[in-house]
């Protein structure tokens, strides 16, 4: 066994479990003049929202002499690792805030609720001696650690209501499409399926959740 190298990977939690107040605002709501919050930024021009920032993780790669054979051969040392592929955590979905919600749009019915998810482990039956045996696979597993914590809200800056153009989401569409987070059909609307594969794209990367901010853009290499 060794250890390899080391890299940044990123997921999305945080450290309680609650309900946000309201669901997730539209950009309209909050880069109206008469709606702006205290905090909010002031650029003349621009649009801007509040999103969900993920945290930051660093993933330790180390390689396993794994044991392939079907029964233990005789003499050959053997070792059962617990191994950690991430930690306890909790994490930021969608939930149905109100059963008795009759909206149309299934989106006014949700909010963002953070729930608690178990750590994952696997269990490998490793060669401690691989000049014992032919019985074996090297095998790469992943850990990762909190490197910097998030789970906050922050404003950014987003694309207006009015630049959300057909074009703009086709781009969007087939971006998340080639990277096999969108299997709808490429409409140029900006509709809940779009919205959910950007959030996935968004956890995925460790960007900014829930808006269509510039940075995401710049990742999915649309041009606006």
């Amino acid at each position: 066994m060794k250890n390899l190298v080391i890299f940044f990977a990123f997921s999305f939690t945080i450290t309680s479990c609650t309900f946000l107040n309201t669901p997730a605002p539209s950009i309209q709501d909050l880069t109206s003049p008469r709606n702006a919050e205290p905090g909010m930024p002031s650029k003349p021009g621009a649009c801007f929202a509040k999103a969900l920032i993920p945290d930051m993780f660093i993933t330790e790669i180390q390689e396993f002499a794994v044991y392939t054979g079907l029964e233990n051969e005789q003499g050959l040392a053997l070792d059962t690792i617990e191994w950690e592929t991430a930690p306890e955590r909790t994490e930021w979905q969608k939930k149905r805030a109100d059963k008795n919600c009759l909206s149309d749009n299934p989106e006014d019915c949700l909010v963002w609720c953070l729930v608690n998810v178990p750590a994952e482990i696997k269990t490998l039956v490793v060669v401690l001696d691989t000049t014992q045996t032919e019985n074996y696979e090297l095998i790469e597993e992943n850990r990762k650690e909190l490197a910097e914590a998030g789970a906050y809200t922050e404003w950014k800056e987003v694309l207006c209501e009015n630049q959300i153009t057909p074009g703009i989401v086709t781009q969007l569409q087939e971006a998340l499409y080639s990277r096999g987070y969108f299997s709808s059909t490429i409409s140029g609307k900006y509709t809940n399926p779009t919205r959910d594969a950007l959030s996935n794209f968004q956890k995925a990367n460790g960007l900014p959740i829930g808006q269509l901010d510039f940075e995401t853009l710049e990742a999915l290499e649309v041009e606006f």
